[in-house]
């Protein structure tokens, strides 16, 4: 083939090379397809690359049979007899291909065989095209949440880089703290922002959440990677008020996390729309992990390193309780994090309580949460 790469392995190119070809008894061939009642001619090719259409729309009929009667007749009067057409179903199309009747025997199997071998090379020249496609996706989600200054930056590009680079329409974004089994809204990209910061939800809530979750804990340390969960009825894994509130319907949740132990950190949820049904495709599905992974690492590296001089002009904590506050964040009792801290259970107790005073929150995780959302920890 001479064709640009680019136009390699189109159902055109290939029966342009089937008739160009001087050592297959081909005619001329075409492409037939459906409107209506009737069917019609699409593209017509012969040997010498002409538009034998001529701008013409007659050539239509009732039944392809009589179509290919209708572009016999084109023919000379002489050489009609000498050729018959061979029509081939082809996706929504039907090929024609107008063969001469002494070559019937051999050529038929080998156009046959032909086009299967023509639409392998398409399937796998368009599964190339999708794994790059999403592999790209991938590289420039993680330019533009590398770009981010704060921990408020990194949040709201990663919402918006779910929605930017992959099908999605809406994305919030959530954190998860492991010890309290409570989910908190962080962000939302073209949703109501304020609505999803007001979402602290208890995951028992959320039956399917929790039964992944309930898995993580038994293999989690074993598997490379966690996985999406796809929802195609948000009605069967989410409360009524928020189906209601966000006109939920098929919902994708993408884990954040981070690869080098497994560890959650919180998930993306995402639809395409409001009240939009829609089905995951695999390089989709694949890009989602990517993504998943890339955000965990950003955001790991806000909640873990020492004190940042981020903090909002009300809540001043001192060094020790910004060591007890990541604790409490990372699911550690008192008394896990009095050991940590090699402190008093009191003295654990007393620190918990005077964050909880400075930052106006009715519990640990009340304190927790405005603690991530406000880039603290």
């Amino acid at each position: 083939m001479t064709h640009p790469h680019h136009n390699h392995f189109t159902i055109d190119t290939f029966l342009q090379d089937l008739v160009s070809s001087n050592q297959l008894p081909i005619e001329w061939t075409a492409i037939a397809i459906k409107r209506g009642e009737s069917f019609t001619i699409e593209k017509w090719f012969n040997h010498l690359n002409q538009d034998l259409l001529l701008g013409n729309d007659f050539l239509k009929a009732n039944t392809i049979f009589g179509l290919s009667e209708l572009l016999l007749r084109q023919m000379e009067q002489n050489n009609r007899k000498e050729y018959q057409v061979l029509p081939i179903p082809h996706a929504d199309s039907t090929l024609l291909v107008c063969i001469d009747n002494k070559d019937t025997s051999h050529i038929i199997p080998f156009i046959t065989y032909a086009l299967q071998l023509f639409q392998d090379g398409h399937d796998m020249v368009k599964v190339a095209r999708q794994e790059q496609e999403w592999k790209d996706s991938v590289i420039l989600f993680n330019e533009m949440i590398m770009r981010s200054r704060t921990y408020q930056e990194a949040v709201e590009n990663i919402t918006a880089g779910f929605v930017n680079y992959l099908p999605f329409d809406r994305c919030a974004l959530f954190s998860y703290s492991m010890n309290d089994q409570m989910g908190f809204g962080l962000y939302g990209h073209r949703l109501d922002n304020e609505a999803i910061q007001n979402i602290t939800e208890d995951i028992s809530n959320l039956p399917i959440i929790q039964n992944n979750l309930d898995f993580l804990n038994l293999f989690g340390k074993n598997m490379s990677y966690l996985q999406p969960i796809y929802i195609k009825d948000a009605a069967i894994g989410f409360p009524d008020q928020y189906v209601n509130q966000f006109e939920l319907r098929t919902v994708v949740i993408a884990p954040i996390f981070t690869s080098s132990d497994n560890k959650l950190l919180g998930a993306a949820i995402l639809d395409q729309g409001p009240d939009n049904q829609f089905k995951l495709a695999q390089e989709t599905y694949s890009a989602l992990i990517r993504f998943g992974q890339s955000a965990g690492e950003l955001l790991s590296k806000y909640t873990s390193d020492k004190i940042e001089q981020q903090k909002t002009d009300t809540v001043h904590l001192s060094p020790r309780e910004i060591d007890v506050l990541k604790l409490m964040a990372e699911g550690a009792s008192t008394n896990e994090a009095a050991e940590n801290l090699h402190l008093s259970e009191y003295t654990v107790r007393d620190y918990v309580s005077a964050i909880m005073q400075k930052m106006k929150a009715r519990n640990r995780t009340e304190a927790v949460a405005r603690a991530i959302r406000e880039g603290m920890i």
